[in-house]
């Protein structure tokens, strides 16, 4: 007695199950490797955010120190010490206009 096999699908049951279990590990990498990123990017703004925050405050304190240098108070003593007087109606240089210059200006 002769025994015919049937067709068999060319893909069987395991091997759909080996290709979608392949799917799934393959996503599972991808997800975990995107999530360190993540996790990496969220480490590096906080990290820039706390030097921006220093970078602030080493700003506010230069400026301090230049108001307190250039203060009026600063130079009003500079002028005092360099014998300067303040003028209270200045009379500035005035220059008269050649005539060659076109009747419009």
């Amino acid at each position: 007695m002769t025994i015919i096999q049937p067709n068999a699908p060319k893909f069987s049951l395991t091997r759909y199950i080996v290709l979608s279990l392949v799917f799934v590990l393959a996503g599972a990498l991808v997800s975990i490797y995107l999530n360190s990123q993540l996790v990496d990017l969220r480490h590096l703004s906080s990290f820039l955010e706390k030097q921006y925050q220093v970078a602030q405050s080493e700003n506010a304190e230069l400026k301090e120190g230049i108001f307190q240098v250039l203060g009026s108070a600063r130079l009003a003593e500079a002028a005092n010490r360099l014998g300067l007087v303040e003028e209270k109606k200045p009379e500035y240089v005035r220059h008269q206009l050649s005539s060659s210059l076109p009747a419009g200006r």
